[in-house]
């Protein structure tokens, strides 16, 4: 876990995310796929340090969910 306040009276819980990346490079060219979060997993993608947090407090900030993602890069 992790704390969100420098009291450390206020902590978020560990979570694990899994995603995969394959790659192909031809020449001047790289090209790839990417999924992000496979398992659709909720989690915190952001915290806002404070002082001293409270549960009411607008400090965890939802990460992304599954995402998938494909491009091109060409190297001169």
């Amino acid at each position: 876990s992790r704390y969100v306040d420098f009291a450390n009276a206020y902590s978020v819980g560990s979570y694990g995310l899994f995603g995969a990346r394959a790659e192909y490079n031809t020449g001047h060219w790289n090209l790839y796929a990417e999924a992000r979060n496979l398992a659709d997993k909720d989690h915190v993608g952001a915290v806002v340090v404070k002082n001293q947090a409270s549960v009411n407090d607008a400090v965890l900030h939802p990460g992304a969910s599954r995402s998938f993602y494909v491009g091109a890069r060409y190297q001169f």
